[in-house]
């Protein structure tokens, strides 16, 4: 098993936790993983080697749910030696009505939900690989230019106008929440958002920290809604 997941210690209420050393053997236990678009996950732990045989009967397995829900399987895998062997393939042929692979690049520098729970954790900003020269950036995807990358165009800038995108993040409070409770836990973000070090932090990830408040918030998110709406409904596109 990975290590990052051992050694890690719980406290009772009101008591910080404290991690322990871990000495003793490693065990050898691995485990494999899927998670659905629609955030199931299904995961099977692996006693010695992973091989095509355990593969093929996890692959077994999500077959066997995708008949009790009377779906076929879609799934992504990476590009693992073991995921291209012969007796693999040979098996994905014969069940293609229950089960289609796609395969991708084993890497990508966002963190995905697989790995969380393999606590293969990584979040490699690309921002890094911009300002070393490894990547070269031909746009920000924002309707302005990127104050840590100054020099890069905008998409609109680039000839490619309305496709403005944003990954964004916010902090949300139950429906009625009053607003005096709503103002107060904003201001004590905004404050803990302006602290050097959190500042440092985000903008080493490539992040903007947005001002602006509650009204502000919600009428960014209002706007995001109103225009995603447009291309689902353009594309008629739906939730399975």
């Amino acid at each position: 098993m990975n290590t990052d997941v051992r050694g890690r210690s719980y406290a009772p209420k009101g008591k910080t936790p404290v991690t322990m050393a871990v000495r003793g053997t490693r065990q050898k236990l691995s485990m494999i993983s899927t998670v659905t678009n629609q955030g199931k996950a299904s995961w099977m732990i692996i006693d010695g080697t992973f091989n095509h045989e355990k593969l093929i009967e996890f692959f077994e397995a999500l077959v066997a749910d995708g008949k009790r829900a009377g779906k076929k399987v879609f799934l992504i895998l990476g590009n693992l030696g073991v995921h291209h062997c012969k007796p693999v393939k040979a098996w994905l042929a014969e069940h293609q009505a229950d089960i289609e692979v796609f395969y991708l690049p084993s890497y990508s520098p966002e963190l995905n939900l697989d790995e969380r729970l393999n606590a293969d954790l990584k979040h490699v900003s690309t921002l890094g690989h911009i300002q070393s020269g490894k990547l070269r950036a031909l746009a920000v995807t924002a309707a302005r230019r990127s104050p840590i990358l100054p020099d890069v165009p905008t998409l609109a800038e680039a000839g490619v106008p309305g496709a403005e995108v944003y990954e964004w993040n916010a902090v949300f409070a139950p429906a009625g929440t009053p607003d005096a409770i709503v103002e107060k836990a904003a201001a004590a973000m905004q404050k803990a958002m302006d602290s050097p070090e959190v500042k440092a932090r985000i903008a080493k990830l490539g992040g903007e920290i947005q001002r602006g408040g509650p009204k502000a918030a919600q009428d960014f998110i209002q706007a995001q809604m109103a225009q995603w709406a447009k291309l689902v409904k353009a594309k008629d596109i739906s939730v399975e």
